[in-house]
Formats: C-alpha cells, sequence, structure tokens
C-alpha cells in the first residue's frame, strides 16, 4: 500500500508503474476479501491500461480478468463476470496462444465462474479438455496442475460426482505436502465428500489427522476458518453416527463452531455441512 502511494507521489497516476502497483495492490484486497476498495482500484487502472495500451494488451487483459474474478468473488454480477473472463479467454487465445500459462489460467476462472452459475458440468469439460495441456506445458508437479484439478474437483462437487471428486482430490492431496497452505482446504474439500457418500470412518479419520496437527504443532489456529469447517464436519459425523456426547465434547473445544464466527467462516460453511466450495 506504501508502494502504490508513493509511486503516486513520485511518478503520477498514469505512469506504468504505478498502475502495476495498484494492480498488485488489489490483488491483494482481493484475496483479502476487501472487495470495495479492490473494486475502487481495479477500474481506473482498466481504463487507463486500456487507453495506453489497448484492449487487447496482456496488462489490460490481466485486469479484465481480475475484475471479472472479483465479481465471482463476491458472488454478484456472474454475467458480468461471465462475459469478463470469457472475453479474456477468447483474447488470450489470439494473443498469447491456446496454450499459453495465462490462457489455461482463464480456463480455470471461467470454471469458477460457470459453478457460480450453477454450470458445474460445463465447467468440469473444460478443465477436463485441458488437463493433456497443462501436463505437457507445466508438467504434472506444477501449481498450475494442482490448482486446475483442484478446480475440477469443485465442478464435479457443484455437479454432484461425488466419486469422481474424490478421485481428483486423492491426486490432489498426493501432491500437497501437509505443510502447504492449501492443504487443509483440500482436506476439508476431502472430507466433504466422503460425507456425501457416508463413508464415515475415513471421514472421522482425516477430520482427526488435521485436528491433531493443530493441537499438537499448532499449525494453524483454533478458531481458523479452515480448522473451524474441518470442526464442523467432525460435530456432524459424530452426530450422524449417534455420537452426541463427541460432537458436545468438540462444540466446547472450539467454541467458534457457535459463537458468531460466521461471518469469519465467508463462504466455508454455507446451507449444507462444511462445504468449502461455496
Amino acid at each position: 500500500m506504501r508502494a502504490s502511494a508513493g509511486l503516486l507521489r513520485l511518478l503520477g497516476p498514469d505512469d506504468p508503474t504505478t498502475l502495476n502497483a495498484m494492480f498488485n495492490l488489489a490483488r491483494t484486497l482481493l484475496h483479502l476479501r476487501e472487495w470495495d476498495r479492490a473494486h475502487d482500484l481495479l477500474i481506473p487502472v482498466l481504463r487507463k491500461r486500456k487507453r495506453f495500451f489497448g484492449p487487447n494488451h496482456p496488462d489490460t487483459l490481466m485486469t479484465r480478468n481480475e475484475l471479472g474474478v472479483l465479481y465471482c468473488e463476491r458472488r454478484q454480477n456472474l454475467a458480468i463476470a461471465e462475459r469478463l473472463v470469457t472475453n479474456v479467454l477468447e483474447a488470450r487465445k489470439v494473443v498469447l496462444g491456446e496454450e499459453h500459462a495465462y490462457t489455461l489460467w482463464s480456463v480455470n476462472d471461467l470454471s469458477k465462474v460457470l459453478c457460480e452459475r450453477g454450470r458445474g458440468p460445463e465447467a468440469a469439460k473444460m478443465l477436463k479438455d485441458i488437463l493433456p495441456v497443462v501436463t505437457r506445458t507445466l508438467g504434472d508437479k506444477h501449481v498450475g496442475m494442482t490448482m486446475t484439478k483442484g478446480n475440477l474437483a469443485k465442478a464435479y462437487v457443484n455437479s454432484g460426482m461425488w466419486v469422481e471428486a474424490e478421485q481428483i482430490l486423492t491426486q490432489v492431496l498426493k501432491a500437497t505436502p501437509t505443510e502447504h497452505p492449501d492443504w487443509v482446504h483440500t482436506i476439508s474439500g476431502y472430507v466433504f465428500v466422503q460425507i456425501q457418500l457416508q463413508r464415515w470412518r475415513d471421514a472421522e479419520k482425516n477430520c482427526m489427522t488435521v485436528l491433531e496437527l493443530v493441537r499438537r504443532k499448532k499449525v494453524l489456529a483454533k478458531d481458523n476458518p479452515r480448522i473451524i469447517v474441518i470442526a464442523e464436519q467432525l460435530a456432524h459425523i459424530y452426530l450422524a453416527t449417534g455420537r452426541s456426547s463427541e460432537s458436545k465434547t468438540l462444540r466446547a473445544e472450539f467454541s467458534a463452531m457457535y459463537k458468531g464466527f460466521a461471518d469469519k467462516l465467508y463462504r466455508v460453511v454455507p446451507e449444507g455441512v462444511g462445504n468449502p466450495y461455496r
């Protein structure tokens, strides 16, 4: 934030370096879920990049894509989000090529928008179509492959294709170290799918693995939103298997589950039990 303000003062609002700093700050704010502030930065950056560089310059396309992602994250203006990301995808195919990493990234982003619009099968097909390209151009162990498989799992969940989702998430978990920040989110998705398949024992074992890491190694705080999702899932498993006393004990340990932390959980615990894909 200080860098953006400093460049604005030293170089002016129209300098490409200033616009880069503003764009990077907007992306950071988006990930922090400060959507209004991110939007207020993206709009002027987009206007200026279009004016200075043209509508199909890579930097302009990146800004348009990010604006579409922001609308998707807010779950507002989804038709506009789809139009923005689709247009960026088509432009990137022409400007960068169909197998460029940014083009593949747009496919992933479009799949998220389609899932939000209830079109999971369509999202799944487009992601399956690019898997061979990602393998050939980036490799099976590249973060882009993990991202694509994670979004494919989300599309399968959105489509109610639980077995397919479980198969993909198994692959993602094998490729993700337990110390990686995304591991907890991935295993939470895995547990969610196992709950739908009523694989109670496996789901419980996975929940306990995460919570033991929290208790012993303190990898994340007990009131971390992703840990609360795991605790919520385990409480549901206890209730579903007739163990209400264990569910009460868990509630006492993870009191954030039931004491006004809904705002902190944002989209990770929606209607339904611990669905990290909403």
